[in-house]
């Protein structure tokens, strides 16, 4: 029998070793940052979380840390360790794969979701700094990384780019001004809260971010970390709980991503909805310890939380072969679930936040519709905001939320009191 011979450079290829690049892009909880407690040093009580952390093993897993204005350093094996989630991510994505990664970190602190579009889109992000730009300093490590591991003779071939995407804290308590100083250059005007990001807003500049990411890097994948929301924007109810889920803006705007982009963007962390603050009095609660004193970032149990959640999660959702079987839909204080043929009440011209996402989560994601069975009653956007027509009072009507490719409704009735 004949045997076919490979090309050369085809068996060159096929004996390199797969290697990944995970973007890790957003603000603060997605830069490791922690709450440190008054009166305790910044850099002794990061060296105390750290010792929690959940590290790769040697050779496994690698990282590129670029700042605010481009500025980096070596590749190094995470093994030695930094704060967040990344170290628990690349390990747990091993162990279910194999294959070995190289985290990107670009993640800034405060950064407003427009400095991750293009320069041309949106105005800069001070920083401190007029040369940031986040989506330049990513491109830039981006490249850093392909010339050192990726050349030709080198032992590694391109396997899989992902992005993991941690971002939208101080945009629902801020505002921030793209071109603040009439410079062209933005920054955040805190506690000022007229005008704030809307869902459409951030829906519409994220979608961007998606796009470049895809043309730009070849990112196969985008990984939401759900959002946790902020102490001021928050119920009472929530504020007792120590839960800080309620579908604010941003919150809102990622569950409406989730819903609408198909297999390739998807919440991957809901660790956000079940993590309480050391603060919290009740230590027995689940998800004590998980975010720190200030109710704002993680502990580094948190950041582990976060890491393997996201890849057990994109796992599943990537290459899993379980199916839709249900639809949730999440009430406005983001803890709730409506069951189907619950009635939600509105006052005439009231709007409440609803979400949606097919159970079990992380199957492939499939698209979910709202429909208004009478819009004249009350309308259904595409952030999940129901609203109620002026001068419907006593009326009602029925909210459909429909998964075509899994054949999968769920309603609820409207009702339009006083």
């Amino acid at each position: 029998m004949l045997l076919r011979r490979c090309p050369p450079e085809r068996f060159f290829m096929d004996r390199k070793t797969p290697l990944n690049i995970f973007l890790i892009i957003g603000q603060s909880n997605a830069y490791g940052t922690y709450d440190v407690p008054e009166g305790r040093d910044e850099w002794d009580f990061r060296r105390e979380q750290m010792k929690d952390a959940v590290l790769p093993e040697p050779g496994t897993v690698f990282c590129l840390d670029v700042d605010n204005v481009g500025g980096m350093g070596d590749i190094y094996d995470l093994s030695s360790g930094r704060p967040g989630f990344s170290p628990a991510l690349g390990k747990r994505w091993y162990e279910l794969t194999g294959e070995r990664t190289v985290m990107l970190q670009t993640a800034v602190g405060g950064a407003p979701i427009e400095s991750w579009l293009k320069p041309e889109d949106g105005k800069r992000y001070t920083y401190g700094d007029p040369r940031s730009n986040f989506y330049e300093t990513t491109l830039a490590g981006f490249r850093r990384i392909k010339e050192q591991l990726l050349v030709p003779g080198s032992q590694y071939r391109l396997n899989r780019v992902f992005a993991f995407w941690l971002q939208g804290e101080t945009g629902m308590s801020n505002t921030y001004y793209p071109d603040k100083d009439g410079a062209g250059i933005g920054n955040w005007e805190f506690g000022d809260t007229s005008g704030l990001i809307t869902d459409a807003e951030y829906y519409r500049d994220f979608m961007k971010i998606r796009q470049y990411l895809k043309e730009d890097f070849g990112c196969s994948f985008t990984g939401i970390l759900l959002v946790r929301a902020v102490r001021e924007t928050v119920s009472e109810e929530s504020l007792k709980l120590g839960l800080y889920t309620d579908l604010v803006p941003v919150r809102a705007a990622q569950y409406a991503i989730n819903r609408t982009t198909g297999p390739d963007t998807a919440i991957v962390s809901r660790v956000c909805d079940t993590a309480r603050s050391t603060s919290y009095p009740d230590k027995t609660a689940p998800g004590y310890g998980l975010m720190g004193c200030n109710d704002l970032h993680y502990t580094q149990k948190g950041h582990n939380a976060n890491g393997i959640a996201a890849a057990e999660n994109t796992y599943a959702h990537l290459f899993g072969t379980t199916e839709a079987g249900d639809i949730e839909i999440i009430a406005p204080d983001g803890r709730k679930r409506f069951a189907d043929g619950d009635t939600v009440s509105l006052r005439p011209g009231e709007a409440v936040r609803t979400a949606a996402a097919v159970l079990p989560l992380y199957t492939g994601t499939p698209e979910l519709e709202y429909i208004s069975s009478d819009s004249s009653v009350f309308t259904a956007d595409v952030f999940g905001t129901l609203t109620a027509a002026p001068g419907t009072e006593g009326k009602t009507a029925v909210l459909t939320v429909k998964c075509p490719a899994a054949g999968l409704i769920k309603k609820l009735n409207v009702a339009v009191g006083k």
